[in-house]
């Protein structure tokens, strides 16, 4: 992924949809968010993924396919992701 490469080389990059944003994370990462807020994760390596304050956690789960992390929703004001390997977040636009 062009987005997981360009901030691997240090940029901070985000890609805008007209329904929401997708972002590279790595690491340990708190996104802001409103509860309800609905979002993907797509894991690029193959590394534990630990979701929290989520509709459905993880807790250092693997992910094989694409859509396994798909189809979530942000609980609070912020959500939380861990990982060693790479990611990419899709956040929807949040609707007041």
């Amino acid at each position: 992924s062009l987005l997981a490469d360009y901030q691997a080389r240090g940029l901070d990059v985000e890609m805008w949809t007209d329904y929401g944003v997708f972002t590279p994370a790595t690491g340990c990462q708190t996104f802001a968010s409103r509860a309800g807020q609905q979002f993907s994760v797509f894991c690029l390596d193959d590394a534990p993924l630990i979701l929290r304050d989520v509709r459905w956690p993880l807790e250092g789960r693997r992910i094989t396919r694409w859509w396994q992390a798909t189809l979530n929703e942000a609980l609070t004001d912020t959500f939380r992701i861990e990982t060693r390997g790479r990611v990419i977040v899709f956040r929807t636009y949040i609707t007041l």
